[in-house]
């Protein structure tokens, strides 16, 4: 194993994502990308909220992808919008992964059915293995107790 994707969307499964994709990287020497996607709709009406909103959310980019160098792994970091299905596959293209790892969600039942959908999504069109880790799979901060993912 080579390659991996990480797909981190930072809700409450994106500690547990950090954490297992870092075990995988260092267990197989892989290269790393990871892609985080921003749904289209998260847009606000003023452009100041808006510019305040997409700086925090490239500020926590640039925390994940520091503390991966600090283990030595210098990941190539991608922001993506639009559907989180897409902007995965249209990634997986790009960097041709051998392992894709996602996070699972503890949310209301309405947001389990859209988070199956994208998995399903990805199990039909993904050309390599993907491995879903849930939130409860580890607890502790990875980048920092005070970036908060929920």
């Amino acid at each position: 194993m080579k390659r991996i994707l990480a797909a981190i969307d930072f809700s409450d499964g994106t500690e547990a994502v950090l954490f297992k994709t870092l075990e995988m990287v260092k267990a197989f020497n892989a290269e790393l990308s990871i892609v985080h996607a921003e749904p289209e709709g998260n847009v606000y009406a003023r452009e100041e909220d808006n510019r305040e909103y997409l700086d925090g959310i490239f500020l926590r980019i640039d925390l994940i992808r520091k503390k991966f160098q600090e283990y030595n792994i210098f990941p190539y970091m991608k922001q993506g919008s639009g559907s989180a299905s897409k902007c995965i596959l249209r990634e997986c293209e790009r960097f041709r992964p051998d392992l894709v790892i996602i996070g699972a969600h503890k949310h209301s039942k309405i947001v389990r059915i859209f988070s199956e959908h994208i998995r399903e999504d990805l199990i039909a069109k993904a050309s390599c293995p993907l491995m879903l880790v849930r939130p409860d799979d580890h607890e502790g901060s990875f980048v920092s107790k005070d970036l908060n993912f929920s």
